[in-house]
């Protein structure tokens, strides 16, 4: 059986007013009792991880949940991940990261452009040589175009490049969901003010004189 205390000690605005929950359980089936407004669903919400308190902490036995004081929200990477796969550099924003939605939309655009330029073009040189070898005589490229096998050479030439950008454009956006979720995780990545690395001159003496070397200090 999992032993593992529940520790909830955060504070919530609701409208005009702040609510601060503070309380311990045992992993157990409880239920939350209380009036209209008073805020059962808004505690649900913070301990799920869909409202993020104003201050505070929840934990799990060892494993800190939320943390105001140390910016710590495990459940970050998961909403930010979830924020740009429903509307690409979302995500983004939501790590304060707004200066990388450019560089989302311009990859993004750019690549659902290239498709769609290229699928028009594919399906001109498809169509004109359909028509040609129907015997009509009033596609496009007539005049320009004479020799049919050009026009199979445009169709494999375009088709290539409309694959090749709809892979692109895929990868984008699956690299704009990885982007936001990474990012996230090293929101929550706890740097201890005690790790330093102090570079500085060792004194090992010796015959040959002072060496150089780095010192890295680590407390406890």
């Amino acid at each position: 059986m999992i032993n593992k205390k529940f520790n909830i000690n955060i504070s919530q605005s609701i409208g005009d007013s702040k609510l601060v929950t503070s309380f311990k359980m045992n992993p157990e089936i409880i239920s939350i009792f209380g009036p209209s407004g008073s805020g059962k669903t808004s505690i649900l919400n913070a301990i799920a991880g869909i409202n993020k308190p104003i201050e505070g902490k929840i934990s799990l036995g060892d494993t800190i949940l939320f943390d105001s004081k140390k910016n710590i929200n495990i459940l970050r990477p998961s909403k930010a991940a979830f924020y740009s796969a429903v509307f690409p550099g979302l995500g983004q924003v939501y790590n304060r990261k707004a200066w990388k939605v450019p560089i989302v939309f311009s990859a993004i655009g750019i690549s659902g452009y290239a498709y769609d330029f290229n699928k028009k073009k594919y399906f001109s040189y498809r169509n004109a040589y359909k028509r040609r070898l129907a015997g009509f005589s009033d596609d496009e490229f007539q005049g320009l175009i004479l020799n049919n096998e050009r026009l199979l050479d445009g169709q494999d030439f375009y088709r290539k490049n409309k694959d090749l950008s709809m892979v692109f454009l895929v990868g984008f956006y699956f690299l704009n969901i990885l982007d936001a979720n990474i990012d996230a995780h090293l929101l929550d990545y706890n740097v201890d003010e005690n790790l330093s690395f102090q570079p500085s001159i060792l004194d090992l003496s010796s015959e040959i004189g002072p060496s150089f070397g780095i010192k890295i200090n680590y407390n406890f």
